[in-house]
């Protein structure tokens, strides 16, 4: 089963394992402190699938993780001032 349509967001998804799904601004830098945040809580991304609006003005990113992400780990990403929205989703 495949995740297309989220929201106002074209992407596709696998829909299995860990995943969280994070809503941002869409500027630079945003996917790059996720990797880096989750990395240093020693998570693993297995796949990352990334849309935006047709705007160009929100970004939504479904990541595929090997294990669950602690806590601590998404109140750091929740913090950023670009992320809207964060949520883990086990399927």
């Amino acid at each position: 089963m495949r995740l297309v349509r989220l929201f106002n967001y074209r992407l596709e998804a696998e829909l299995e394992g860990i995943n969280l799904v994070v809503q941002n601004l869409d500027k630079p830098g945003v996917i790059g402190f996720i990797g880096t945040t989750l990395g240093s809580f020693q998570v693993n991304i297995a796949n990352m699938h990334l849309s935006r609006t047709p705007e160009h003005d929100k970004a939504i990113a479904i990541i595929r993780i090997d294990d669950e992400a602690p806590q601590e780990a998404l109140q750091v990403l929740r913090s950023f001032p670009d992320i809207l929205s964060v949520q883990q989703v086990k399927l």
